[in-house]
Formats: C-alpha cells, structure tokens, sequence
C-alpha cells in the first residue's frame, strides 16, 4: 500500500514537471522572438515601452558619464529637450555637456522625477509615454509630444530591427530641424545623425 501511494505521488510529480514545462515552453513561444537591439534605438509593439531599455544597453546619460558624447542617443534626449522648451536648436549638438544636464534636471523635476541631471530608466520610460502614432502613417511614424507646441517625429522600421530613425525636430519655438542623414538606426554608441534646416 505504501509503495502504491508512493507511485501514485511520483506520478502526480511528474505528471505535474511535464504541465509546467509544457506551459513554460507556450510561454517562451508567445515571447518576442526577434532579437534586441543592443546598438541602436529600437521598438516593438506598443510605442510607449520602446524607450525603456535604453539605460540598460547604453547606460546612463550624464555630463562627464561614459556614452554621452558623440551619439545618436544623446542627440534624441536633445530633441525631447528642445520639443519641450529645456533647449535651443543650436544646443542639440550630441555633447551630453552642462546644458543639458541642467535642462535635464528641470525637465525630470517639472514631471515628478528625481530632479537631478542624469538620464536613467525612469526618464526613458517617461519620456516613451509622450509617444503617439502619427495620426495618418500610424505606429511605423511615432511621433515625441510633450508638454508645449514642440515635437520629435521618428521613423520606425517594420521589420525584425524595429530600428527608430529621427526624422525632424519642432522646437518649442517652431523652429524646425530636420536629420540629412540616411541611418536607420538612432545609434547608441555612434554618432550618425546630421541636422539640416531645409
């Protein structure tokens, strides 16, 4: 009897294992199976998470910080700050310098974040919330829209990249700049983008 019972307990066991690997494995396979990018800006699905993961693959974006001189990267916290009044045109430069630091801080204490002058996850995972679709080209046309009249207005590939590509930048002034380069990716550790005013 108490070999039976033993069985039986065993069975319900492994009866169990195979239930909870059989769910892991629907799991993994309703996952995003396409690869992250871990060098360029990037999206999928919903466009209000596509910015989160930028801390964790660039680090932090900070005056005297590592990757914050001479990107891509630092050329679209830029643009947000300059959509939302914190920067002039002339100060979108991809040099993540004093300026920026100090329009960074006023940016994140306006909205209830640590008001310091470091780009972290917190500030991409806000800042990601301002994105819309454009209302006629949809999510393959994400669109930054803060708190004034400025905007950031991206491509977004449909493919497996998911790559962003800045397209213009509307300051807070009505100023417009517009990115000549042909890059599709918004690069994380390089710096591609070149603004035209034509």
């Amino acid at each position: 009897m108490r070999n039976r019972k033993w069985k039986i307990a065993a069975g319900i066991g492994a009866a169990a294992l195979i239930v909870g690997g059989v769910a892991g494995v629907a799991g993994l396979a309703n996952a995003d199976p396409t690869a992250k990018s871990t060098t360029f800006v990037d999206g999928f699905g919903n466009i209000n998470d596509d910015w989160s993961d930028n801390h964790r693959e660039a680090g932090v974006l900070c005056d005297g910080c590592d990757n914050s001189q001479g990107t891509d990267l630092v050329h679209l916290w830029q643009a947000i700050l300059a959509a939302d009044g914190y920067l002039t045109d002339e100060q979108i430069d991809g040099y993540f310098g004093p300026a920026t630091a100090k329009a960074t801080k006023q940016w994140k204490a306006d909205r209830g974040l640590t008001a310091n002058g470091r780009v972290g996850n917190g500030s991409w995972t806000l800042a990601d919330d301002y994105l819309e679709p454009d209302p006629e080209l949809g999510d393959e046309y994400p669109i930054y829209n803060g708190e004034t009249d400025g905007n950031v207005q991206f491509g977004r590939a449909t493919d497996a990249t998911g790559a962003y590509r800045m397209n213009v930048v509307v300051t807070s002034e009505g100023y417009e700049m517009f990115n000549s380069s042909y890059e599709q990716g918004v690069q994380l550790f390089e710096e591609t983008v070149t603004w035209t005013t034509e």
